[in-house]
């Protein structure tokens, strides 16, 4: 997850990507679902948990990476507006053409509706190469098993890293230690 959508993510470029992003109460912003370095992608599936009293989805566009063989996308995830904390991802390219480098492969638009934090975790992701088949690394159900980088959105106030970590305070079990496997309880 990119935080902060820009013009270095495109349908085949990731700029920097930022952990967090900082807005205020009725903002409307867009993250960006970035990958690196794919071979043969044809398909995603993924779930976007939220926070269902900061943010809601309000659209998503897959016509990225996906869309850069210049074959149709077909959306195949949840509709918009989504406001129930979970929205499913999905979409995939026909014919099923492999696509392979890096690039944005869904921009998702959101609107910051309370205060406080909330993360963006995606969870039960699924990637597909161009016959369908799980790329790799991907579990006996066919989850994706590789790093996968969730993302935060603060609003009302400052994104704010006190140890360094990488783990904004706002979810940092520790902040006054670094601990990016949040394992220290102290």
């Amino acid at each position: 997850m990119d935080a902060i959508s820009d013009a270095s993510n495109t349908a085949t470029a990731v700029g920097t990507i930022d952990a967090c992003l900082s807005t205020t109460t009725g903002a409307t912003f867009n993250v960006d679902v970035v990958i690196q370095g794919v071979t043969s992608i044809s398909g995603l599936e993924a779930h976007l948990l939220y926070d269902k009293l900061v943010l809601n989805v309000t659209a998503v566009s897959y016509n990225f990476l996906l869309a850069s063989t210049g074959a149709t996308v077909t959306d195949l995830g949840d509709t918009t507006p989504d406001s129930d904390g979970d929205f499913e991802i999905g979409a995939l390219n026909f014919p099923l053409t492999g696509v392979s480098g890096s690039g944005v492969l869904a921009r998702v638009t959101l609107k910051a509706i309370g205060t406080g934090s909330s993360a963006l975790d995606l969870t039960k992701v699924k990637l597909a190469d161009g016959s369908g088949n799980p790329i790799p690394p991907s579990d006996a159900n066919k989850l994706y098993t590789g790093p996968v980088n969730d993302a935060a959105i603060v609003v009302g106030s400052a994104c704010v890293d006190t140890d360094g970590d990488g783990v904004i305070d706002a979810f940092d079990n520790c902040p006054a230690v670094a601990n990016t496997n949040q394992l220290n309880t102290d």
